[in-house]
């Protein structure tokens, strides 16, 4: 007898092959059976020709702590990620540095990349196995763990990490380190070389020279691990670190983030793809993640994104009553409008909404872009928008799409489409001003179903088969005698569910509780881990390498 019986179903196997109907028995852990399946199981399942896949892979997050608030694997499990990546970029909370300065140095940088939510008193652990050891029999989700070079490099030189390159001595311990945490499972080394995103620039690991780079990294990938490293884009610069690390180890890169901005050359899609190309027929298989959305950022006054990166605007007060007297100033304003012009205004006012601004006056205004909410009282966007920043310095709220990253969405599915990219969310992270853990609801309904740019079976193989490839893990394909991790969905309806909203605060509880449209059932190592829409909380994980 199965455990379990799915009938009826549209089998997509994540090879990429063409969908086929039938059915799949699970017993324990295992399918056991596909297509034509007979015999009785203790629970059959009608799929009512809806799809059944294998559960989807997130090769870039950052729920290192996460899974510990929320161990069912929300807020990714619910959209049918039954196996995530965590230790990306090199930082993790792993293993941890005991004097308290060494300590204080990484949580703030955790603070800095993903949130305040980073609480040194949630670490019950110390070492890489320990961490490793406290998930295993906890969480409700798959994990893959990189061993982090920043929390590594504190344990081993403490404040002088951020400070100078190691010595001989301190890269040996360093090594031990890396191949302690590879022997007790994890599937590879994490790092944020120097010349990554600014947010990673004041971080252990970018002071590290060229000779610790490869050392650490081959001290993993010459054992078959892969090597992942912050700042993809850097590998179009010939003297970056990323640049030369590339040339000397082999193995499977896997760079973060693959992103463009709409001020970018157009052809920097097509340079990215071809260093990912070349380095792959050089024996370095080179991938780079890309978030399948036009960045979704949140924004107040003084942050105000159509606006930031401009001397003149970076230039005004940051306290707020001062600012907003300095945006009645009118020559200040003319200096705006000089340099807003060559900012790509109509795009970003445009796609800028006003999400809560304080002045009763201007609560007429929520909901709706700048561009609109401007023409409907006669003013010019930027007169419009300096305005209602004056009157709300402290509550104006608002949420723009492309102004980050992604802009140009030709560009982003140039990116999904290609055969180096693989999907992820960056789930856990800038939790105050990104929100993408429906990336491949995403890629599902938005860009296979709605944009037609890759077939329902090449969507679901490049969230499946293809990241348990890239990463080197035993998941991703529905087939006899594979881990049961499935996804049961209906293709023509699934979707990430934002609607073109933001929650306020990405870890409230009814947020990460959202069911993803069309998904209806979510397994996990054979066990039911959502169901319609409601989430288990049975802890059937794996976290070590050699059970994945």
């Amino acid at each position: 007898m199965y455990d379990v019986v799915i009938r009826n179903a549209q089998i997509v196997d994540g090879t990429g092959a063409p969908a086929y109907r039938g059915s799949i028995a699970v017993e324990g852990d295992i399918i056991q059976a596909v297509g034509d399946v007979s015999g009785i199981a203790q629970r059959t399942i009608d799929a009512g020709g809806r799809v059944v896949s294998p559960g989807f892979i997130d090769p870039h997050t950052h729920m290192d702590l996460f899974v510990k608030l929320y161990p069912t694997g929300l807020p990714v499990v619910n959209y049918g990620v039954t196996t995530i990546v965590i230790g990306d970029c090199g930082a993790s909370v792993a293993p941890v540095p005991q004097d308290q300065a060494s300590l204080d140095i990484l949580v703030t940088y955790l603070r800095r990349v993903l949130d305040n939510y980073v609480d040194p008193d949630a670490f019950e652990w110390t070492t890489f196995g320990d961490y490793l050891g406290y998930l295993e029999g906890k969480v409700g989700i798959n994990l893959a763990a990189l061993m982090p070079h920043s929390p590594t490099r504190l344990v081993v030189m403490g404040e002088e990490s951020m400070q100078r390159a190691a010595t001989p001595t301190e890269l040996r311990a360093m090594v031990d380190l890396v191949t302690e945490g590879w022997d007790v499972g994890a599937v590879g080394f994490s790092t944020s070389p120097l010349g990554g995103p600014l947010i990673h620039a004041n971080t252990p690991s970018a002071f590290a020279d060229l000779n610790e780079m490869v050392t650490l990294a081959r001290s993993v990938v010459d054992k078959g691990g892969l090597y992942q490293a912050n700042a993809a884009g850097t590998i179009l610069n010939n003297e970056s670190m990323l640049s030369a690390v590339t040339e000397q180890v082999g193995g499977t890169y896997v760079l973060n983030e693959w992103r463009h901005y709409t001020s970018d050359d157009p052809g920097v899609v097509a340079d990215m793809q071809s260093a990912m190309e070349g380095l792959t027929a050089r024996g370095r298989a080179a991938y780079g993640v890309v978030i399948p959305y036009q960045h979704v950022a949140r924004c107040g006054a003084m942050d105000f994104l159509p606006l930031v990166g401009l001397d003149e605007w970076q230039a005004l007060p940051q306290e707020p009553a001062a600012f907003a007297q300095a945006l009645h100033d009118p020559d200040r304003r003319t200096r705006l409008a000089t340099a807003a012009a060559s900012h790509g205004p109509a795009q970003r006012w445009a796609s800028c909404v006003i999400r809560e601004a304080g002045n009763p006056a201007d609560q007429r205004f929520k909901g709706r872009n700048v561009l609109d909410a401007a023409a409907s009282t006669g003013r010019s966007a930027l007169d419009f928008a300096l305005d209602l920043l004056a009157r709300n310095p402290d509550s104006a709220r608002f949420v723009c799409w492309g102004h980050r990253a992604n802009g140009d969405p030709g560009r982003l599915a140039n990116m999904i489409q290609s055969p180096r990219s693989v999907i992820g969310t960056d789930a856990g992270a800038h939790t105050d001003a990104f929100l993408f853990y429906g990336a491949p609801a995403k890629l599902l309904g938005h860009w296979s179903r709605e944009k037609e740019l890759l077939t329902l079976e090449a969507a679901v193989h490049k969230l499946t088969g293809f990241p348990a490839q890239v990463l080197g893990i035993n998941r991703g394909v529905l087939a006899e005698g594979r881990p049961a991790d499935l996804v049961m969905f209906d293709p023509s309806t699934i979707g990430d569910g934002m609607n073109g909203e933001l929650p306020p605060d990405v870890i409230d509880a009814h947020e990460l509780e959202r069911a993803c449209e069309g998904i209806d059932l979510v397994v996990v190592n054979g066990k039911v881990a959502v169901e319609s829409g409601t989430v288990t909380g049975d802890a059937v994980g794996r976290v070590r390498r050699w059970e994945l």
